[in-house]
């Protein structure tokens, strides 16, 4: 993804940051600066009720999963740049940014310390941003989803660490939601397992 302008750079790093972690859609929209925490060099977002718009009111860590730096890094960079900016840290990660024409006739893009209002403006930077890349459109729960089929071919016990960082109460709610395989998987999987028993 570009970063040339104040708008991509937003946008890159939200997109980072859903496919680090598969923030639902309220979250990633509400989520505070406070709520990127590194611990021991580990980094994850604390998802609280009191900072964000959380689904049953849930406090949980959604952890890292371990892709390359620099997605790691797009965030981490964003970040700086709003403190940068005099952002504190109560004021969303993921700021409104409107765009005006100056005095000079000139576009100019402004940061303002204010949450995006919707749900469908987050979809929205999603599909621009892949269709700027030549991408097929993924809706940001599709992250989720991709999350879980990693998960799946780990351990169980890196399954259930994702299971309580997406904010699932029971491993069922994890199977039953994201567990559906295509028939082509089924098939593919079967397939695998009768060539490891002969």
């Amino acid at each position: 993804m570009p970063s040339n302008t104040v708008t991509q750079k937003r946008n890159k790093a939200m997109i980072s940051l859903q496919a680090l972690c598969g923030l639902r859609v309220s979250e990633l929209r509400t989520v505070k600066i406070k709520n990127l925490i590194c611990e021991e060099g580990d980094y994850f977002i604390y998802v609280n009720p009191k900072d964000m718009e959380v689904k049953n009111a849930k406090i949980r860590q959604a952890n890292f999963m371990p892709l390359d730096q620099d997605i790691v890094h797009n965030l981490i960079s964003w970040r700086d740049c709003l403190l940068e900016q005099d952002f504190k840290e109560k004021d969303p990660l993921f700021p409104k940014i409107s765009s005006k024409f100056n005095q000079h006739n000139l576009l100019e893009s402004k940061v303002e310390i204010e949450t995006i209002r919707s749900n469908t403006s987050i979809r929205d930077v999603f599909k621009k941003a892949f269709q700027e890349a030549g991408y097929h459109y993924l809706r940001p729960h599709s992250f989720r989803h991709t999350i879980v089929r990693f998960a799946e071919k780990q351990t169980p016990e890196f399954l259930n660490a994702v299971r309580q960082a997406l904010g699932h109460s029971s491993i069922n709610t994890t199977f039953q939601s994201y567990g559906e395989l295509s028939e082509y998987e089924q098939r593919k999987r079967i397939r695998e397992l009768a060539n490891d028993i002969h």
